[in-house]
């Protein structure tokens, strides 16, 4: 079988000498007994000519082959990575993948081509170089939608905070001086709601730092002790450690190695700290000096929690003869094991690769808290820059007058707040968060991890986006079948047994109420359009004597929110307005009674309003004296108060006016006093109208 290769590169020499005498059907043979002696020489010498000529083109043909492969393989690795976040390369999650058939032929689909770009399954113990893109994308996607919305949101509050302001001095046919305290008054209590809202983004800052409690950073360590009965019976998962004294030694180099790493990347302090042994490496590994002493070799995955309070609750008795390494590179992981004279190249891949995803895991913990400190702070300065916004307003607010026409300066106002509303509400109907998944199957039993950005409400491990562990999938088997079938049903199973938790990514959103006097607080509720994926890493590996399938997933939401907002008050409003005899115009008292009556219904913007107009019953045809009949009278005295009410910003189309003239007096006496409690108008809202 070792000749065969140089066999089939020889072949196509006796097609060429078979060209070369053309297509016969005589044998090669017979051929060559045709000719003379002499051409016989000449042509063998022709043929070992051709020959040689022939081997030397394929060895040169075979080096070029060989480069031109080398140069492809290189390109089509360079070509995966760079793919890797291309949006055509997601694949889409069914819904209700335990119902959709063609669910699992897409998820076969998308692991037979990964394997077919990546010429096989990945390295178990490497970083692909896709996978931290995909983590700083996920950051930098969560932090330009925020920017984004932040930017928004600041445009919307100046464009409504200048029709606010433009709307008080078109309520008089005066400047805006004459109306210099109301618009004080106004202006100071939009302060005092954004100062609220500062006040409200202190508290959920520390809510946030409180809840970083349930947030670990991980170390790698290991331990040399005395071999005991005590720890002979210790398990590979880490969770009977926390009870056992001897781990207690390690709480305390664990917290300060954290926070000698850590701390200063940080803006939040850390606080005394706990620790959660989580991974015991599962072989036994022990060696005897020199005197004949028996030692075991412990290493571990490491929880450090330094954002909580007290330490762990274990028995405070020391183990003598504790040696505790923790490893910060792979040069330290080395120099250990090659002075301790221990472990297996299976071990130091092992640990090479823990130590790395564990770099990954943390980086991405610290960037994540810091980012999300960074909203707190972006927001809180917004609102400080508005609050100082609106105090230049009020200083310079004696010093405008109403020099521009009033009505289109109106409508520029209107066309200005209309478009950076709808711009601020575009922007959070709409949004696409990205997350990183991994998922492993081990003994037909499959564990998850999920990474995804931050919520600004967060009570939880998972609510703050960092690391999940759970068992979410289980009877996959592995005997006897096809690795790409393997993954296809990890793939199928995550589906149907992950949903996204929409309740870390609430938003608050403000609009303006229905008289356009303030604006109100909401939340967003997402719902799921859809959802894709996309294949970072799909390996196979060892840990221990266990093998362990992974793969690693980028994966888009798109989702589609609906605003909720509190429901408008409800109440009833009942006011009369009273008019001189005859007259339909609004005098000094009236304007002060309408004013008044105006404060209460602006508490029920949803209510319709009803105004009837009454008069006097002395002069049914000429009500009270005028040209107009009663009816007339009565109508033109609604018609003023609906004018009156719609100037100072009420909505035209809550109202409805009537008129009864003189048919349902107030009082029925003929003096003076008794007629001018009829010259009035009745103004009325309740929720029933």
């Amino acid at each position: 079988m070792g000749h065969l290769p140089y066999m089939r590169d020889s072949m196509p020499i006796f097609s060429k000498i078979k060209d070369f005498f053309g297509n016969s059907n005589h044998s090669f043979a017979t051929l060559v007994l045709t000719f003379s002696r002499a051409r016989l020489l000449r042509f063998c010498f022709c043929c070992v000519f051709l020959g040689a000529s022939f081997f030397s083109n394929s060895g040169l043909q075979a080096q070029q082959v060989a480069a031109n492969v080398s140069q492809d393989q290189q390109s089509a690795s360079n070509q995966v990575e760079g793919n890797a976040l291309d949006s055509s390369n997601f694949y889409p999650i069914p819904k209700e993948p335990e119902k959709d058939q063609e669910a699992s032929a897409v998820f076969l689909k998308s692991v037979t081509e990964h394997i077919i770009q990546n010429r096989g399954i990945q390295n178990f113990y490497q970083i692909p170089q896709s996978e931290n893109i995909w983590l700083e994308n996920i950051l930098d996607t969560d932090r330009q939608w925020h920017q984004e919305l932040e930017k928004l949101e600041k445009d919307y509050r100046a464009a409504f905070s200048t029709f606010v302001n433009d709307k008080s001095g078109n309520n008089s046919n005066s400047i805006l001086v004459k109306q210099y305290s109301k618009a004080i008054s106004k202006l100071q209590s939009e302060i005092d709601i954004i100062r609220r809202q500062i006040v409200q983004i202190n508290v959920d800052q520390q809510i946030y730092i409180s809840n970083l409690r349930n947030i670990p950073l991980i170390s790698l360590v290991a331990v040399k002790m005395p071999f005991t009965a005590e720890i002979a019976g210790t398990g590979s998962n880490g969770e009977e450690l926390q009870n056992k004294s001897i781990f207690r030694q390690i709480e305390e180099p664990v917290l300060a190695h954290i926070t000698n790493m850590h701390s200063k990347k940080l803006n939040v302090p850390f606080q005394n700290g706990n620790i959660r042994i989580t991974f015991l490496y599962p072989e036994n590994i022990t060696r005897f000096d020199d005197e004949a002493n028996e030692y075991v070799y412990l290493f571990q995955r490491v929880e450090g929690f330094p954002f909580a309070q007290g330490v762990t609750s274990v028995d405070n008795r020391g183990e003598k003869n504790l040696t505790i390494e923790i490893f910060e590179n792979d040069q330290e992981i080395e120099t250990f094991l090659n002075s301790e004279n221990v472990g297996d190249q299976r071990l130091l891949n092992w640990l090479k690769k823990e130590l790395a995803y564990q770099k990954v895991n943390n980086d991405y913990s610290l960037k994540t808290i810091n980012t999300r400190i960074s909203y707190f702070t972006m927001f809180r300065n917004g609102l400080k820059e508005d609050i100082e916004k609106i105090m230049k307003s009020i200083a310079e607010l004696e010093k405008k007058r109403d020099a521009l026409d009033q009505d289109q300066q109106n409508g520029s106002i209107l066309e200005k707040l209309a478009k950076t509303r709808q711009a601020y509400e575009n922007h959070y109907l709409k949004r696409k968060i990205q997350t990183y998944e991994k998922y492993t199957l081990e003994h037909d039993v499959m564990f998850s991890s999920m990474k995804k950005p931050k919520s600004k409400k967060s009570s939880s491990a998972e609510a703050n986006n960092l690391i999940l562990d759970s068992r979410i999938a289980a009877n996959i088997p592995i005997s006897g079948r096809p690795v790409k079938d393997i993954f296809a049903d990890i793939l199928l199973s995550a589906s149907q047994n992950r949903s996204v938790n929409l309740s870390v990514y609430r938003e608050r959103v403000y609009r303006e109420n229905v008289e356009q006097t303030h604006l109100v607080q909401g939340e967003l509720e997402w719902n799921v359009d859809r959802e894709e994926y996309k294949i970072l890493k799909l390996t196979r590996g060892s840990v221990g004597s266990r093998t362990q399938f992974v793969i690693h997933l980028a994966k888009q939401t798109y989702l589609s929110s609906n605003p909720s907002f509190p429901s408008p008050k409800t109440g009833v409003c009942d006011s009369e307005i009273y008019f001189s005899q005859g007259k339909f115009s609004l005098n000094k008292s009236a304007r002060a009674e309408l004013a008044k009556a105006s404060r209460c219904l602006r508490k029920y913007p949803t209510q319709r309003i009803v105004v009837t107009g009454h008069t006097d019953p002395l002069k049914p045809q000429y009500g009270e004296g005028s040209k107009l009949n009663n009816v007339q009278l009565g109508l033109r005295r609604a018609e003023a108060i609906m004018n009156s009410l719609t100037k100072d910003g009420f909505d035209s189309g809550r109202f409805t006016i009537t008129s009864v003239g003189a048919k349902d007096p107030m009082s029925t006496g003929k003096s003076e006093k008794s007629l001018r409690k009829n010259r009035r108008a009745h103004i009325f809202s309740s929720p029933e109208i």
